[in-house]
């Protein structure tokens, strides 16, 4: 799908040290499909931007989505 497309570019640029890029991508992902992968993907890009009010809102909607995801859990309390 388009949203798994604009997903991975979010990856791409993040691995690549292109946060602008990737919190970019990773919302144009969720305006196509929302998915907790999508919202993690945002919440970790904006985790790593110190924008960490809006990586707890996206963390806590990723869990919404999959409640038994240890890894969500963990992300979470990161932020």
């Amino acid at each position: 799908s388009s949203a798994s497309a604009w997903s991975n570019l979010g990856g791409a640029a993040q691995l690549e040290g292109d946060t602008a890029t990737a919190l970019q991508a990773f919302a144009r992902s969720l305006q196509i499909e929302k998915s907790a992968a999508a919202y993690s993907n945002l919440a970790t890009a904006q985790y790593y931007t110190g924008r960490y009010p809006e990586a707890v809102g996206n963390f806590e909607r990723a869990l919404a989505m999959n409640p038994h995801d240890p890894v969500l859990r963990g992300n979470l309390a990161d932020a």
